[in-house]
């Protein structure tokens, strides 16, 4: 694994990993991470794919990760962070498409990072061979809106970068209701509780973000459920999504089997939908997740 920079157009500098394969390039993966984490915890993935040919970048977002040298964890923005996040991975895209012209380009986001992806193939769809969307989840409907209200409130009284450890109970701390209360805090995440320790001793994953970003993450997920922006992805671009029965994020398969009814209903031609049954939300770091990676190289090459 290297770690370089790239320095966007607006200035921002990137942080990002990069794993060649030393195999024979068949193609290239972009991997967008999900929120309260970093991409460094992709390597084991990204090692198994090297084997099969395909190298990987993966860029750590806005407040996370190595990012942390130019603005606090958790936050993005003050205002539409979550476009900002989006742009500024389309563009690393293209970066990593002009570095790889001859190469398809596969696009990979895991749980915030699924969304963004999926904001991605809205604008710029042209880019990917294929998506693979993994631990994604349905439009919250009435309950993001409310949300999003008390994050607004939140932000007014006392401004983007407060921490508001009410709005985290909202969402992180009510994934783990369905698991052993008893247990650690981020059962949710996997079966496997050494993984789960691992999140929990890492300074850069489950911290707590910023009231902005929280508004961020709800518009973000809001976006990527947009039938009119949905309609923009190129009808025959192959999309897998892939999530656990025991996710939380996805409903427990009932929301991602609704992001499978709408893209049906926006004519893409190529969606397929995997559960894995008692998966939790973190496929890569579950107790099957070779089996579980395998999966997903299999579709992978399916479509190459």
């Amino acid at each position: 694994m290297e770690t370089k920079e790239l320095k966007l157009q607006n200035g921002y500098v990137m942080h990002y990993h990069y794993w060649k394969s030393a195999e024979p390039e068949k193609a290239i993966m972009h991997i967008n991470h999900g929120m309260a984490e970093h991409s460094a915890r992709y390597d084991g993935f990204a090692l198994y794919l090297n084997k099969l040919g395909i190298s990987v970048y993966a860029q750590d977002h806005l407040g996370h990760g190595l990012s942390e040298d130019q603005g606090p964890l958790g936050f993005f923005a003050e205002n539409n962070g979550w476009d900002k996040v989006v742009k500024q991975s389309i563009e690393f895209s293209k970066f990593i498409k002009e570095e790889n012209k001859d190469k398809p380009l596969i696009l990979f986001g895991h749980s915030m990072g699924s969304f963004i992806a999926r904001c991605m193939i809205e604008r710029v769809s042209s880019l990917y061979c294929c998506a693979v969307i993994m631990g994604t989840a349905c439009s919250n409907g009435l309950f993001g809106k409310i949300g999003r209200n008390i994050a607004e409130r939140s932000i007014k009284k006392n401004g983007p970068k407060f921490i508001d450890k009410h709005l985290d109970n909202l969402s992180f701390g009510s994934y783990n209701k369905h698991f052993d209360k008893n247990g650690a805090a981020h059962q949710w995440l996997s079966r496997d509780e050494e993984q789960v320790k691992k999140y929990e001793d890492d300074r850069w994953c489950g911290f707590v973000c910023t009231n902005s970003f929280y508004r961020d993450v709800i518009d973000l997920i809001e976006e990527a459920n947009d039938k009119s922006k949905v309609n923009e992805i190129e009808k025959k671009l192959p999309i897998l999504l892939i999530s656990g029965t025991a996710d939380p994020v996805g409903k427990y398969g009932k929301g991602v089997k609704r992001v499978e009814k709408l893209y049906r209903s926006c004519q893409i031609q190529d969606v397929t939908s995997i559960l894995v049954p008692d998966a939790r939300h973190e496929l890569l770091n579950e107790t099957n997740k070779d089996e579980n990676m395998k999966t997903i190289s299999d579709w992978i090459f399916k479509k190459l």
